[in-house]
């Protein structure tokens, strides 16, 4: 590039024009070849860009498309800045800006090349992503939220360091002089950075997703939104809770939609008026109607239809087993059936379900009521 400069400098100098003591070509040039490094940056946007997207949508790169938009920018601003640079060295053949350094030039090649690291993760992590299953789909948040926090702060503490030192700060220094300030930010941030670790124990662990219904020690419902900070989650009564991810990480958490199917777990009472045989065809009745449903689940867990005992005003029958879905809706819906099909089989025996009751037994009458009753 220098030696390029530099012949185009001398021919520049042969070929002087002065219009009242100004060298109207030593101007002109180096303002031609600016704009030539413009005109090739449209070109480049143009037909490179163009040609090159049209090829990944011809090959069905999916994921690419977006990797090359981000790079678009930065590299189109390279042209700017080559351009840029051309002009100043045809400019100082001249004796102008001849104090100027190239630590602006180095600034803003490095400030490009920072830009095309900041925009890069999205597009990469995407693309693996889609090729490799890297991150979980069925996750409103992933890790690819803490890494894109993670990774910006990187890129701009990194670039701004190095941009300060072209400039020939003394960094050590100013980092040193930012002690007392840093421990107060960072007092401040503690509950911060505590959220974005509780966050990544919550992925790591795969403790829930958007979509699970949970319960923590203070709220139950649905997963709505899981953040870098907190997580969201919508009661069945419609509100909408907001909770720390430090707090959740700590807390004791059920996840209802990792079951692999859902209890039902209820006691009917019959009355003592009947008899064994009915009892027994009863439980029979309801073990066939329970291992022939499609929706219950009888193998690998345990299903009771039992005789449980007596209680106080009824022969008590405990039914316990398990539905297949664990969908709240879908789950009540099968629970529902499954219940009036019992109440139907007692029912149709000619069975009666009991309900607390006293029977009061009188050894003797009051001596005016036995006298009534007499009459």
């Amino acid at each position: 590039m220098e030696k390029v400069i530099q012949h185009i400098g001398e021919w520049m100098q042969s070929h002087s024009f002065y219009f009242f003591g100004i060298d109207i070509m030593g101007i002109v040039l180096p303002l031609l070849v600016f704009s030539f490094f413009i005109l090739l940056r449209k070109l480049f946007a143009v037909v490179v860009l163009k040609l090159l997207r049209r090829k990944i949508h011809k090959l069905n790169l999916e994921g690419v498309d977006d990797l090359v938009r981000a790079l678009e920018a930065p590299l189109k601003f390279l042209f700017v800045i080559i351009g840029l640079f051309c002009f100043l060295e045809l400019m100082k053949l001249q004796g102008l800006f001849v104090k100027l350094d190239n630590r602006g030039i180095v600034t803003l090649t490095a400030f490009t090349f920072f830009w095309a690291l900041f925009r890069l993760p999205k597009p990469v992590l995407d693309l693996l992503d889609k090729h490799s299953n890297l991150f979980d789909k069925s996750s409103l948040f992933d890790l690819k939220s803490l890494f894109f926090h993670i990774w910006k702060s990187f890129i701009v503490i990194v670039g701004l360091i190095l941009i300060l030192d072209v400039w020939d700060y003394n960094v050590t220094a100013f980092v040193a002089s930012l002690g007392i300030a840093g421990a107060a930010v960072a007092l401040a941030a503690k509950d911060t950075v505590s959220n974005y670790f509780g966050s990544l124990v919550i992925y790591l662990d795969r403790t829930y997703k958007k979509g699970d219904w949970i319960k923590t020690s203070g709220t139950e419902g649905i997963v709505e939104f899981v953040g870098m900070r907190s997580t969201k989650i919508r009661t069945f009564d419609k509100a909408l809770v907001t909770v720390p991810n430090s707090v959740v990480a700590n807390d004791t958490i059920t996840n209802w939609s990792k079951m692999p199917c859902r209890r039902v777990n209820t006691t009917i009472g019959v009355e003592y008026g009947t008899t064994k045989k009915q009892i027994e065809t009863i439980i029979k009745k309801i073990r066939k109607y329970l291992f022939s449903n499609p929706d219950v689940r009888t193998e690998g867990v345990l299903t009771i239809i039992n005789f449980q005992g007596f209680a106080a005003s009824s022969l008590d029958i405990r039914i316990s087993f398990f539905i297949k879905t664990v969908k709240r809706a879908e789950f009540m819906q099968v629970q529902e059936d499954c219940l009036l099909a019992i109440k139907g089989i007692v029912e149709g025996d000619g069975v009666k379900f009991a309900f607390p009751s006293q029977s009061i037994y009188v050894e003797s009458l009051p001596e005016a009521m036995s006298k009534k009753q007499g009459k």
